[in-house]
């Protein structure tokens, strides 16, 4: 419970906070993008706040979006086992790996997603979102 209302406290910092999603809108987030599941710590966020914008522009996206940014930018093909969970407004992708409850974060310009490529952002989803501004 500590780590929900932390994740929670974070996201109201930025003023980014949206209406939580709903158990259908994630079910259909996992249906839509041919996923087993996604991953805990992502799942339990967007239970809080279906996806979120900063005001410095980084963008979680939300239920309605995640199977369409990654079907756009052919994640399944290019970061196998990726799953691209938002980007920074201006080229930089930011994912997680699938089948892992609480992956690390990393991150990949947009038009280079091979996985020998990112870089790791955060050791956890709470780390990464506490270093947003």
């Amino acid at each position: 419970m500590a780590l929900v209302q932390t994740m929670i406290s974070n996201i109201q910092r930025l003023h980014a906070q949206r209406a939580p999603a709903s158990d259908a809108e994630l079910q259909h987030a996992v249906t839509q993008g041919s996923w087993s599941a996604l991953p805990g710590a992502l799942r339990q966020l967007l239970k809080l706040s279906n996806g979120f914008l900063t005001p410095g522009g980084v963008h979680l996206y939300g239920t309605g979006d995640l199977a369409e940014r990654n079907q756009t930018f052919e994640i399944s093909e290019y970061s196998q086992g990726y799953l691209l969970i938002g980007d920074d407004s201006g080229g930089k992708g930011y994912l997680m790996r699938l089948g892992d409850e609480d992956s690390a974060i990393f991150s990949s310009g947009l038009g280079d997603l091979d996985v020998a490529g990112f870089r790791q952002e955060a050791a956890t989803l709470q780390e990464w979102i506490d270093a947003l501004n």
